[in-house]
C-alpha cells in the first residue's frame, strides 16, 4: 500500500514538472501597441510677423483734362518707374485642417503695418513718390507635411492703402486709394511644440493698374485742370512669423 501511494505521489510530481517545463517553453505573445499619433496641424491659430517689402510703381500720362472739356491729349507715355522698399509687421490668424497624414489645407488672413515707400524723378522737374500705410491679405493654403515641418503654397487677394504724389518746389499733387490685387506665395512652417510654430514666407502681390486724375490747379476764370495717369504696381514681401495653435479635432491616427 505504501509503495502504491509513493508511486502515485511520484507520478503526480513528474506530471507537474513536465507541465511547468512546457509552460516555460511556450512563447509569450503580447498585444501590439496602439499606433503612435501622427503630428496634427488641425486647429485655429493666431500669431505675429515681421519682415520686409519691396516693389515697383510704374506711371504713364494718358492725357490732360480741363473740367467738362475732357481729355486734351491723346496717347500715353511713361513718366516714372519708382522702386519702393520698407519694413512691415503685423498680426496673423488662420485655420488648418489636416485632411490626410501628409496633407493640410487651410485659410489665413493677415494685416501688416508698413513704411513701404520710394521717390524718383519724373517729368524732368517733378519728384514722384509712392507710400503705403498697410497691406492686408486673405488666402487659401495647401501644405505637405514632413514630420513637424509644413511646406505650403498659398493664393488669394490683397489690399493696400496707397498714396501717390508728385511735387516740385511748393507745388504738390496727390491721390490716395485702397488698391486691390491678387496674391501668390509659398513658405515653410515648423512646429517646435504642440502649440507653437515658426514660419518664413514669401508673397508676390500684383495690384494691376488703376487710372487716376491728379489735380494740377485751376485756369483763371475757368475749370480745374488735371493730369490723367495710369498707375501699375507690384509688391513683394518676405515675412518671419510665430504662431500659437489652439487644439481642435485632436491628432490624426495612423491606420494599418
Amino acid at each position: 500500500m505504501k509503495k502504491t501511494l509513493l508511486a502515485g505521489v511520484a507520478l503526480i510530481a513528474l506530471l507537474g514538472t513536465s507541465a511547468g517545463a512546457a509552460d516555460l517553453a511556450r512563447p509569450v505573445y503580447k498585444a501590439a501597441p496602439p499606433p503612435a499619433p501622427i503630428w496634427s496641424w488641425s486647429g485655429f491659430y493666431i500669431g505675429g510677423h515681421v519682415g520686409a517689402a519691396w516693389g515697383t510703381t510704374e506711371s504713364e500720362l494718358t492725357g490732360i483734362s480741363a473740367g467738362g472739356l475732357g481729355g486734351l491729349g491723346t496717347g500715353s507715355f511713361p513718366i516714372s518707374q519708382n522702386s519702393t522698399n520698407g519694413f512691415l509687421g503685423g498680426v496673423t490668424a488662420g485655420l488648418n485642417w489636416q485632411v490626410a497624414p501628409w496633407a493640410v489645407v487651410g485659410v489665413e488672413g493677415d494685416f501688416s503695418w508698413t513704411d513701404l515707400k520710394g521717390t524718383t524723378p519724373c517729368v524732368v522737374v517733378l519728384s514722384c513718390s509712392t507710400k503705403h500705410d498697410w497691406i492686408s491679405t486673405v488666402a487659401g493654403r495647401f501644405g505637405v507635411t514632413y514630420d513637424r515641418a509644413l511646406l505650403y503654397v498659398k493664393g488669394g487677394v490683397a489690399w493696400t492703402k496707397a498714396n501717390y504724389s508728385a511735387s516740385a518746389g511748393g507745388f504738390t499733387t496727390e491721390v490716395s486709394d485702397t488698391r486691390f490685387g491678387a496674391l501668390f506665395g509659398a513658405g515653410v512652417e515648423y512646429a517646435f511644440t504642440p502649440n507653437w510654430s515658426a514660419k518664413i514666407e514669401y508673397n508676390y502681390i500684383d495690384f494691376g493698374h488703376e487710372d487716376y486724375s491728379f489735380p494740377l490747379g485751376v485756369i483763371v476764370g475757368g475749370p480745374g485742370v488735371s493730369a490723367d495717369v495710369t498707375v501699375r504696381e507690384k509688391i513683394h514681401t518676405i515675412k518671419a512669423g510665430l504662431n500659437y495653435k489652439f487644439d481642435w479635432g485632436g491628432p490624426v491616427v495612423a491606420k494599418y
